[in-house]
């Protein structure tokens, strides 16, 4: 990107990152590179509590149908579809032979994460449960709509638990790939550990200096207190010491 200043091209700006096709004059109101999936996240989670509200002129019944196959279809597109498009996690649960489930994650290349997809899923993500809870409260006087409210705040509460521990899983992959890249270069080039032992014991000297001055606030004449070991005391009395290389007579 690129414009005429005094005859000369010069650069404009600097697309945003993960967004290499945005341009100035870009019109859309979404900005991240997933506005579908975006839509799609967002899209089943309106109709429902739109459906909800109107439960008391459409009738019970209809809107419990509508409103559990609403939310059993938002729970799967949510954890099969635009998780992995916007933010590039992914979970399930598998049942064991002995009847215990575990937890399996699946996560991506943070580089391809546009930094709008990734706030725009996970603020609907955890935004969802709150709405919930707030209509779960709500509904105490009305009994008959706790079952409906408890449902729809449990598989919203399942997305949201899956994808937080997914989120930490991928954070700790990150974390062990750089540390083991690390110790694979300080094993490869000696240098580079006897420079990285330098720099650890400089910092670890600083930090004891700066704890050691901290706890040993300045005196009144402005010298710190810092531990200094006591001179030896002379003695002017004391004969001066034989040098063994000068001829003795």
């Amino acid at each position: 990107y690129q414009r005429r200043v005094h005859g000369h091209m010069v650069p404009d700006f600097a697309p945003p990152p993960g967004n290499p096709d945005f341009s100035p004059t870009d019109s859309r109101r979404y900005k991240g590179n997933h506005p579908v999936a975006a839509l799609f996240h967002v899209l089943f989670k309106i109709v429902i509590i739109i459906i909800y509200l109107l439960g008391g002129s459409l009738g019970y019944v209809y809107v419990f149908v509508v409103v559990i196959v609403f939310s059993a279809i938002d729970f799967w597109i949510v954890k099969n579809v635009t998780g992995r498009v916007m933010v590039a996690l992914r979970w399930w649960n598998d049942i064991l032979e002995d009847g215990s489930s575990q937890w399996r994650f699946e996560s991506g290349d943070p580089n391809t994460i546009h930094t709008v997809d990734s706030r725009f899923f996970w603020a609907v993500l955890f935004g969802y449960p709150v709405i919930w809870v707030v209509f779960t409260i709500g509904s105490i006087m009305s009994i008959k709509y706790i079952p409906l409210d408890c449902a729809v705040l449990g598989l919203s509460c399942a997305n949201a638990w899956g994808y937080f521990m997914c989120r930490k899983d991928a954070k700790q992959k990150v974390g062990e790939w750089v540390t083991r890249k690390a110790m694979e270069g300080v094993s490869r080039d000696p240098e580079l550990a006897k420079s990285v032992a330098v720099t650890s014991l400089g910092t670890l000297s600083n930090a004891f200096h700066s704890t050691w001055q901290s706890a040993h606030p300045a005196g009144p004449a402005g010298v710190t207190s810092s531990y200094m070991p006591p001179a030896p005391a002379m003695d002017s009395q004391a004969p001066p010491p034989v040098r063994w290389d000068m001829p003795r007579y």
